[in-house]
């Protein structure tokens, strides 16, 4: 594949027509995907995806409308946040126990 980009090159400037075509097509494509609205979470459907008690994740993601990987990814995207926050919380807290009532 030695040189692939250079053959690019040369066809991309003795094709500029086709392209701007080409890149007009790809960017239309993408602004239909800026579109596609991202679905909202509310606090409640938060907490019930953290806590999974109860139902799996196929019968929850039936009550709440959605797929099984988009209750996967928002535990995943849930967990995360929370790990950070826990480790931040605890920074604190140990620094201002290590800090002497007199010191800063």
């Amino acid at each position: 594949m030695a040189g692939s980009y250079e053959a690019t090159r040369r066809w991309r400037e003795n094709h500029p027509e086709k392209w701007a075509a080409q890149k007009r097509r790809n960017y239309e494509k993408g602004a239909a995907a800026r579109t596609k609205r991202r679905r909202v979470w509310t606090n409640e459907q938060d907490i019930s995806i953290l806590v999974k008690v109860g139902p799996g994740d196929r019968d929850l993601a039936a009550e709440l409308s959605c797929s099984v990987q988009a209750i996967q990814a928002r535990r995943s995207k849930l967990r995360k946040v929370l790990g950070a926050l826990d480790q931040a919380i605890r920074g604190l807290f140990i620094q201002q126990k290590t800090q002497t009532p007199g010191s800063k």
